[in-house]
């Protein structure tokens, strides 16, 4: 939406990087990060090289639009997370968007259950709405609540168990494509239908928020652009994928998109407080594949083993500049953020679902939704009501 003004934003502010990246060797050729950076080492040679795209599945059935029986859509849906719980219940948090006007845009996380595997969804609470920012009588701004991620935590206290993470920002009239005051919060229930706690900063500058990037590792300390998240619960931790930038609005200069990842985070508190794992995917990982950056997030497992979905944005070549396809990569070893690559140190990506419309990408899964299977975010530029849409694919993860 990880999605909504950033799918916008990206089409027309990209096109101008581009420019530079191409004038300037380093950048085009992807080399390396500016700033302190682990390397990213190769794991398992499986014949891909740099440069070559993995091959697109076909599906087996068209894309299938998604209606939530009892929510009202206004401009549509986007930022899919998906989570089954232990009884065969199926639970979506999403971004539900209503641009008003030109100033007043908002977005807020709304959830809905799914009792036939993801066959019919029903609209069952707003877990945070959007709202203006007032100063001094006037308006200021509005605040959004941004790519959701629900995740079941079963060895917490049980009116904790479900946890659902966020990106909260403030988008001010003179900056509108800015991610002002931009923090990572959480609100934790006994259920995804509520009621849901007060809402908790776990990460950002504010002087309430548990942690900032920079706690965590020195590679983040400038960091103040995060979101596009994904969460998971696996073997008694909880683990967080965020896409961060040194700029607040996720794009800025050529350098700012240089030092912009994808960074994986871990927790044994329940998700109180994180511990940096290390960096999923960099600059260098997106313009192997002719992207200017990786993004919209999410972890998924099957049978135990962690995968990892993202979009590519930013097209150097192609016409789509925002999101561009699904793209699956698996775990070699979670704990430390190691995704499986070939000997070259590229990414091994085992399967791509591209869109059917002209963009999108940030997509879910969970085993159990075997009616709807992958579910998949659209920017459907043709309706103009309802811009923002999910999709069922029909289709799991390596079949």
């Amino acid at each position: 939406m990880k999605k909504l003004l950033k799918i916008l934003l990206l089409g027309f502010v990209v096109l101008a990087i581009l420019g530079s990246i191409a004038k300037n060797k380093k950048l085009k050729e992807g080399k390396e990060l500016a700033g302190p950076e682990e390397k990213i080492t190769p794991t398992e040679n499986t014949g891909s090289t740099a440069g070559t795209k993995p091959v697109e599945v076909t599906l087996s059935k068209p894309l299938q639009k998604i209606l939530i029986s009892g929510d009202d859509p206004k401009s549509g849906y986007a930022d899919a997370s998906l989570e089954y719980s232990p009884d065969g219940t199926g639970w979506l948090a999403y971004s539900r968007a209503h641009f008003a006007s030109a100033a007043k845009r908002y977005v807020e996380t709304h959830i809905a259950k799914s009792s036939d595997k993801g066959a019919t969804w029903q609209y069952v609470a707003t877990a945070n709405t959007s709202n203006d920012h007032v100063v001094n009588g006037k308006f200021a701004g509005v605040w959004r609540n941004e790519t959701p991620s629900l995740v079941y935590d079963p060895s917490d206290e049980a009116d904790k168990r479900w946890k659902l993470y966020y990106q909260r920002y403030l988008a001010v009239p003179l900056r509108p494509h800015a991610y002002t005051e931009n923090i990572i919060a959480y609100k934790y229930a006994p259920s995804p239908a509520g009621p849901w706690s007060e809402e908790v900063c776990v990460l950002g500058a504010k002087s309430n928020c548990a942690q900032t990037p920079g706690d965590m590792h020195s590679s983040l300390k400038n960091m103040i652009f995060f979101n596009e998240l994904g969460t998971l619960s696996l073997k008694g931790r909880l683990y967080m994928s965020a896409d961060m930038s040194p700029s607040d609005t996720g794009v800025g200069t050529s350098r700012d998109l240089q030092n912009r990842k994808m960074v994986l985070l871990s927790s044994s508190s329940h998700g109180k407080n994180w511990q940096y794992a290390g960096v999923l995917t960099n600059y260098s990982d997106a313009t192997n594949l002719g992207y200017v950056t990786f993004t919209a997030s999410s972890l998924v497992q099957k049978n135990g083993q962690p995968y990892l979905l993202i979009s590519p944005s930013g097209s150097i070549q192609g016409k789509n500049k925002a999101h561009d396809g699904s793209y699956l990569a698996k775990f070699t070893d979670i704990e430390s953020a190691k995704l499986l690559r070939d000997g070259k140190g590229n990414i091994s990506f085992l399967q791509i679902i591209k869109p059917a419309l002209a963009r999108g990408g940030q997509s879910d899964y969970d085993s159990q939704n075997t009616a709807g299977g992958i579910i998949f975010s659209q920017l459907n530029a043709g309706d103009s009501s309802q811009p923002f849409q999910i999709f069922n694919t029909f289709r799991g993860i390596l079949e």
